[in-house]
């Protein structure tokens, strides 16, 4: 039989998915559990308006995933009890639309944390150094996305980061020249004695540990945890006698 589309899924096995591609360009998958038009249908109506939240990360994954299983629950008990569903439907999505406001003063976004640094610490930078300060933080911000709430980046968002430092092409040769960093950062196939530096790829993650781990962790107590900690900066694979 053929199945009916809906936006943002795609089924397997029967069943529908939700798909989310996000900005940092990975891809959210979850199963909604059900094989029905009808009740994949009226979850998406739930979901939907979160979608682009969640695409641009400002609402962290796991409080969508939170919202996404309670509104699953309830969908599967309102298809076995309708009066459930007046009870149940609205809490989870409140949870979901109360937490930005209810606490704002409490969000530092990535670009407020790094002009507050520049604040405090580029004062006696040269040009050429802010130039490169600003280039590093650069791939940084593209990947992760400057409205993303500091204290939601993880340890595995860093090594993400530093997995595509490691595959730049270096700046100041044709073509990359050019490019903007988001072009650079989707260049595929850079003979491997065009690639960054090993020092250029120290220079990335030191930028970073010094933005998390010495000002927003222990000179502002903004963090409890740094999440360069662990984080080495290794040469790509793809460098040979580097």
């Amino acid at each position: 039989m053929g199945y009916k589309t809906l936006p943002y899924t795609f089924q397997r096995n029967g069943n529908y998915y939700l798909q989310i591609r996000l900005s940092n360009g990975r891809i959210y998958k979850k199963s909604l559990l059900t094989d029905s038009y009808r009740e994949a249908s009226a979850l998406m109506i739930g979901v939907t308006p979160h979608i682009p939240f969640v695409k641009s990360l400002a609402t962290p994954l796991l409080l969508f995933e939170s919202f996404l299983s309670n509104l699953i629950a309830s969908e599967r008990k309102a298809a076995r009890n309708p009066l459930f569903l007046h009870q149940q439907i609205a809490p989870p999505v409140e949870i979901v639309e109360s937490q930005p406001s209810a606490e704002p003063e409490k969000v530092l976004t990535l670009l407020d944390a790094w002009a507050m640094y520049k604040d405090e610490k580029g004062r006696n930078w040269t040009k050429s150094i802010s130039m490169a300060n600003e280039r590093y933080m650069e791939v940084l911000l593209t990947v992760l996305g400057g409205e993303t709430d500091v204290a939601a980046i993880s340890k595995q968002d860093i090594k993400q980061v530093m997995e595509i430092v490691e595959n730049l092409p270096k700046h100041v040769v044709q073509p990359y020249r050019s490019m903007t960093i988001r072009q650079l950062i989707e260049c595929d196939d850079i003979p491997p004695d065009q690639l960054v530096g090993v020092e250029a790829i120290h220079k990335h993650l030191k930028l970073y540990k010094s933005l998390f781990k010495t000002f927003l962790t222990e000179s502002k107590d903004i963090l409890s945890k740094s999440p360069t900690d662990g984080v080495v900066a290794a040469p790509s694979k793809a460098r040979f006698g580097a």
